[in-house]
């Protein structure tokens, strides 16, 4: 909230409230056993018991893209070794309307590019060409596969991270990757 030490509205500034916020969720898998090393869900889980960590979901962002280059790779539409361009392109959308995808700057560079610059770079056009090859169904199959539980919408924003998601379930999905694609639930509990 905002407050004056004089009662003027141009002296407002903000004042931080530790016990309303601000709070944050964290989670370490071990992508070979899928042990959890850690797992914050906030601040205080008596003065906040709800565990951000497990109960929140959030837009997934762009820690979705490698499941929809993993879709495309898995589909056989796209290779590891496939290029892509930096570049605007339009996409015809089920009510009609076109849709054109921009990249968090804003710009295009034109460029030709692998997918692992892409991934590393984040470029969202080359996301949603990667899905457009693929298809949606193999995208949101392959999020199944890997445990991702919450609604995800049939459209082309899904390459950008739309799917709704907790911390705990993208970071196992994510940690199925490096565990070449093998899917197994997050432990938390050893014995």
């Amino acid at each position: 909230y905002y407050a004056s030490a004089t009662g003027k509205s141009s002296d407002m500034k903000p004042v931080l409230q530790p016990e309303i916020g601000p709070q944050a969720a964290l989670v370490a898998i071990d992508p070979g056993t899928r042990e959890v090393r850690a797992l914050v869900g906030g601040d205080d889980a008596i003065t906040h018991p709800f565990n951000r960590a497990i109960q929140a979901r959030r837009q997934a962002g762009s820690c979705f893209k490698p499941l929809v280059y993993a879709a495309g790779i898995e589909s056989g539409s796209i290779q590891e070794e496939s290029l892509f361009f930096n570049t605007p392109e339009t996409y015809r959308l089920p009510n009609g309307k076109s849709w054109i995808p921009r990249n968090f700057s804003g710009e295009y560079d034109g460029s030709q590019m692998s997918l692992a610059d892409a991934l590393a770079k984040s470029v969202n056009v080359v996301a949603v060409q990667v899905l457009s090859r693929a298809g949606l169904k193999s995208v949101i199959n392959l999020a199944r596969k890997v445990g991702l539980r919450g609604r995800l919408e049939p459209n082309y924003t899904l390459a950008l991270g739309s799917a709704e998601v907790s911390p705990l379930e993208i970071t196992n999905a994510i940690a199925t990757l490096p565990a070449e694609g093998e899917f197994h639930p997050p432990r938390i509990i050893r014995r």
